[in-house]
């Protein structure tokens, strides 16, 4: 329906200059930009200016949804790990499973491991996610009206590097932390 509606519009503005153009007399393409008084003028032709804005406009909308969906992807990550930061740091999972967790070696020695691990790795994960927030935002901010290639390069960017620092800062941090709380068989260091 969208298309059969574009390919109209194209049709009827395509006929429309065709006509403005033989008025004028104008063959070549070269004529159509001269600073004489018989140039083609689009204002001159409501109904082709009208038309030649809507496809216009009609254009910049989706570069504003492709931009608003960029935006949403990156910002997708920094929400999600904030949610399941605090779960984490609230309410780590009640037993060792292997399905649902932050689950390594270390971690699944032992309820001990399990809910320390939960809680500390929940807490990067909320701190994290609050840091990532403002900085996903910017990038895009800075590409606001530029062509679908840039935005879709910078928002896949800004993903990926999302998700490479959501997932290995936190986790080795939080394994050096299980390292320097327990030993190598789960059992918490005293000091």
């Amino acid at each position: 329906m969208q298309a059969r509606c574009v390919s109209r519009i194209v049709r009827c503005c395509l006929n429309l200059f065709n006509k403005k153009t033989k008025e004028l007399g104008r063959t070549s393409p070269s004529e159509y930009t001269s600073g004489s008084e018989n140039a083609l003028s689009f204002e001159d032709d409501s109904k082709l200016f009208f038309l030649f804005g809507f496809l216009l406009f009609g254009r910049h909308i989706a570069l504003i949804v492709f931009w608003l969906f960029m935006m949403t992807m990156d910002l997708l990550t920094p929400c999600v790990i904030i949610a399941f930061g605090k779960r984490f740091l609230d309410t780590p999972p009640k037993s060792i499973n292997y399905i649902y967790g932050y689950r390594t070696n270390m971690s699944t020695k032992n309820v001990d491991t399990w809910v320390f691990a939960h809680k500390h790795f929940g807490r990067l994960w909320y701190k994290l996610g609050l840091i990532l927030l403002p900085c996903s935002i910017l990038p895009l901010i800075l590409v606001w009206g530029e062509n679908a290639n840039t935005i879709g390069i910078v928002g896949g960017i800004v993903c990926g590097v999302q998700i490479v620092i959501s997932i290995i800062i936190p986790m080795i941090l939080t394994e050096k932390a299980l390292k320097k709380a327990f030993d190598k068989n789960g059992k918490r260091k005293t000091v």
